[in-house]
């Protein structure tokens, strides 16, 4: 086993050795004081250990984290390094330190292991701190070597960490240097705890106890002296006087050479071999004697580590289990510094050595790193490459790819077109786009010599993802055409996978609905193939959005399970791919009648979610079209209008024409259903005039917004009577001939409007009872529970059915339609109008001019007259658009 144990995955990232101390072999003294000063601290939010190096912090904290484990608190523990300065691994290594610890994090730790992927730093470290906040047990998290992690980003986060602590946690660090956070502040707030250098000196008495009792006293008085308590010097001292115990000490050593002075000593008293053999170890982070034989050439190492037992002062096992042991920092950085200078040859080829036997032990991560260290960087690039490029990401995960390419060179990364590759990918999976197209498109500018056939094929599947972010017309149209199933021979599973599931999205796109079946059968066998969990949770999520398409909300709901349970389980509860699924969920059961008005909030804070981080056009079009709906059906108005608002802002911020487009059709039908007539028909106009240039048989692209369009144009009669009841005739076969059979229902529903508004009820209660046996098998009810005036028509069918007793199903469904839109609008202030005030609104809601009105209720158009004045009187209205917009709100009407 290496230092990457394989608990996150194959090629994983995680190092488990991270989350325990490097204990030392020896105990230099109980440092009673400064527990017990740790004890003290555990009521403020932060302690603060902060001393140059070799004052024994990490000793302190190793003592005081040994002493915690019967306690029954959490205390997590996680050694950091120069890699861990990436905010997503940083909080992903915090989290999976305290799950080690024993805190219930569920399926938070599930996303941790995979580097929290699509999800912003911030957002996540909030939701951690809400979590320790629900722990019935104190929480300790001790941060070591906490300056190697640095980084602004990392102060932001550690700031946010002490600012959002729970009560019952405590955040320790451990660094040579202070953090950029308002330390004083915390300290004179009573927030923090700070303990520096000259509390981390060893007493005189300490320093006594730490060389031995068989120390004569005026040696040991003399060691004090000279190290003036400083714990590693100490120790160094101890050693040489256990190997040499005639030798004296020399005075006037200043105190930042005798770490060096006394090393030099200990070293001194060491076999030739043995000397070497440290030195050459001094460049390695850690070692086994599997690795050490490696760089060496030898096989004798572990008879060298055997031989080093008794110099316990020098080692610092790492990992028991495996073997794994460290110089001691001060060690280390006197014996690389003697080795550079002496033969720095020889370090670059230990380098070369390491990372060759990280690869051979599938060590991703670590065979780079070397690689980097060892200036190759055809090395560090063919490793990447040979790791399967930007493939990795589907792979080993995001994090493992942000970690190697932030081990290239940044020069290296933008002279190779195919590192350039998986850099585009990777800023397309943070949402970068444009990012990721400029550096996808600079990477054609590099003249390539060699591997040409590979570059083509890396850019090919990353620019189609890119394409599928972008939404573009001629991506849609040059995808959409393309027969992917007669191409898969070509590709490998993965590949293949990922190609099929951007001709699904290309396919929603253009309605064909059919071949997007076809398309989403083959990616889920390739997926499952090349055994990508990420790949597969795309593609029930794809088979989802088609089963809402096609009026299949048993089949959406099936898919979105397995695509919840992947997620949480693979990605964890803050994962973009759950908020995808949950997207989905709400468009589900929104249009079953199932949202309570509370949860169109939840769909807020999920839809915020993905306009950050991951999501495409269809995701964005689906959620939109349903947060409006349930607003809709709750008349929750002004909430629906802000939806557009979001909608439209992340549409033009991103270039994303067709959710420009649908937001803007649904931002009309608000104008309306809030009775403002002059922004309606604003609106109005441009939709129309678009509709007026776009044909469904000859540009496909679009469909959803088409249908949508026309059902609106229709309902807020910004048509004609007779274009419109053409149009929605057309949409009403475009969209059975497609199969797109909930997007049919909404037609039914509206050409059913249209024709009762023209007073052609028969047709108009033919093409409601068509929408309702459509919808019945699968309960949708969503589409019958809006504010149009659907009342009189329903009432109308359910007459009719109850005369036929093989009609009592959808009768049924009829009365549970019936029930949930009083349900949801439960009628209240009848007294406000009187009878005959009603029955003139209720016409007034369907369009009638004020002779159509008298006319049906045989009154002259002054009494008619008269009762509008009222009615504008008593609901405080000038308009009779107002007038129908405020009756609506106030369930008056339906």
């Amino acid at each position: 086993m290496t230092d990457e144990e394989d608990i996150g995955g194959e090629g994983s990232w995680i190092v488990a050795s991270k989350f325990v101390p490097s204990k030392p072999n020896i105990n230099l003294v109980d440092r009673a004081r400064l527990i017990e000063k740790l004890e003290t601290g555990l009521s403020a939010k932060a302690i603060f250990l902060v001393a140059p190096a070799g004052f024994g912090k990490s000793t302190v904290l190793c003592q005081w984290f040994d002493a915690q484990h019967d306690a029954g608190d959490i205390f997590g523990w996680l050694s950091l390094d120069e890699a861990d300065c990436v905010p997503e691994q940083f909080l992903a290594y915090i989290t999976l330190s305290l799950a080690e610890a024993g805190g219930e994090l569920g399926q938070f730790e599930a996303a941790a292991r995979n580097g929290f992927p699509d999800s912003r730093a911030r957002v996540v470290l909030s939701s951690l701190m809400r979590r320790i906040g629900n722990w019935p047990h104190r929480c300790v998290l001790i941060l070591d070597d906490m300056h190697l992690a640095a980084s602004p980003e990392i102060d932001g986060l550690l700031d946010q960490m002490i600012r959002e602590s729970p009560v019952n946690f405590t955040l320790v660090l451990n660094s040579r240097s202070t953090p950029s956070v308002d330390l004083p502040g915390l300290v004179a707030a009573g927030d923090a705890i700070e303990i520096g250098a000259e509390q981390l000196r060893l007493t005189q008495a300490e320093s006594k106890e730490a060389l031995g009792v068989k120390m004569e006293e005026k040696v040991a008085r003399e060691i004090f002296e000279l190290t003036e308590g400083w714990p590693v010097a100490v120790q160094l001292a101890r050693v040489q006087k256990q190997a040499q115990p005639d030798a004296a000490f020399h005075s006037g050593i200043s105190s930042s050479l005798i770490a060096s002075y006394l090393t030099k000593q200990v070293l001194d008293t060491l076999e030739p071999d043995v000397r070497e053999f440290l030195l050459e170890m001094s460049v390695l982070e850690q070692f086994n004697a599997s690795l050490a034989d490696a760089v060496r050439g030898s096989r004798n190492s572990l008879a060298m580590l055997r031989e080093l037992e008794a110099f316990d002062a020098l080692l610092v096992p790492t990992d028991s289990a495996g073997g794994w042991t460290r110089l001691h920092h001060l060690v280390a950085e006197y014996l690389r510094e003697n080795l550079l200078a002496e033969a720095p040859g020889r370090a670059i080829e230990i380098y070369h050595a390491a990372s060759a036997w990280f690869e051979t032990e599938g060590q991703l991560i670590s065979a780079v790193r070397y690689a980097r260290l060892a200036e190759d960087e055809a090395l560090v690039e063919r490793l990447i490459l040979d790791g399967g490029g930007w493939s990795i990401i589907l792979t080993a995960g995001i994090n493992v790819m942000r970690t190697l390419l932030r081990l290239a060179p940044e020069h290296l990364v933008s002279s190779s077109a195919r590192l350039m590759v998986a850099k585009s990918y990777l800023y397309c999976k943070d949402g970068k786009y444009k990012e990721a197209r400029g550096l996808l498109d600079a990477s054609g500018a590099l003249g390539l010599t060699s591997s040409k056939e590979s570059y083509d094929r890396d850019r090919r599947l990353v620019g189609s993802m890119i394409g599928a972010y972008e939404d573009k017309r001629d991506w849609t149209v040059q995808t959409a055409v393309r027969d992917m199933p007669g191409q898969l021979d070509d590709w490998t599973p993965l590949e293949a996978g990922t190609l099929l599931c951007e001709a699904v999205i290309a396919l929603f796109s253009t309605g064909e609905l059919d071949r997007a079946h076809e398309n989403l059968e083959l990616a889920f066998r390739e997926m499952r193939h090349s055994g990508s969990v990420l790949g597969l949770n795309y593609c029930y999520l794809h088979a989802a959005t088609l089963a809402l398409y096609r009026g299949k909300f048993d089949l959406a709901q099936a898919n979105i399970v397995q695509a919840l349970d992947l997620a949480e389980n693979n990605f964890g509860s803050d994962s973009g791919l759950k908020r995808m699924a949950q997207v989905l969920e709400f468009s589900i059961r929104a249009w079953s009648g199932e949202i309570e008005r509370h949860e169109i909030e939840e769909l807020s804070n999920v839809l915020a979610h993905i306009e950050k981080n991951d999501g495409w056009t269809e995701i964005y079009i689906v959620g939109l079209d349903a947060g409006f709906a349930a607003c809709e059906q709750h008349g929750e108005l002004g909430t629906a209008a802000e939806f557009c608002e979001r909608m439209l802002e992340l549409a033009k911020r991103r270039n994303l024409t067709r959710l420009e487009r649908h937001a803007t059709i649904l931002k009309m039908r608000g104008a309306y259903l809030r009775g403002h007539a002059n922004e309606v028909v604003k609106i109005a106009d441009d939709v129309y005039s678009w509709v007026g240039k776009h044909d469904l048989k000859t540009s496909a692209r679009d469909w959803q917004n088409h249908f949508v369009a026309i059902y609106n144009l229709a309902t807020t009669r910004m048509m004609s009577s007779s274009l419109a009841a053409n149009a929605v005739r057309q949409c009403v076969l475009d969209g059975h001939e497609r199969g797109a059979t909930f997007f049919e229902i909404r037609l039914l529903v509206s050409e059913a409007l249209l024709f009762w508004q023209l007073d052609k009820h028969e047709r108009s209660i033919s093409a409601l009872r068509e929408a309702l046996e459509l919808s019945a098998p699968q309960r949708i009810i969503g589409p019958f529970v809006g504010l149009d005036p659907l009342k009189p028509i329903l009432g109308r069918v359910k007459a009719d059915l109850s005369l036929k007793q093989e009609s009592v199903l959808l009768a049924n469904f009829v009365s549970q339609v019936s029930k949930r839109r009083r349900d949801v609008r439960p009628q209240s202030g009848n007294d406000l109008l009187s009878v005959r005030e009603h029955e003139i609104l209720e016409q007034l809601a369907q369009g009638h001019s004020n002779k159509e009105i008298a006319r049906r209720f045989e009154l002259t158009q002054n009494t008619v007259k008269f009762h509008l004045k009222n009615i504008y009187s008593k609901l405080e209205v000038n308009r009779r658009t107002q007038a129908i917009a405020q009756a609506r709100q106030k369930n008056l009407i339906d």
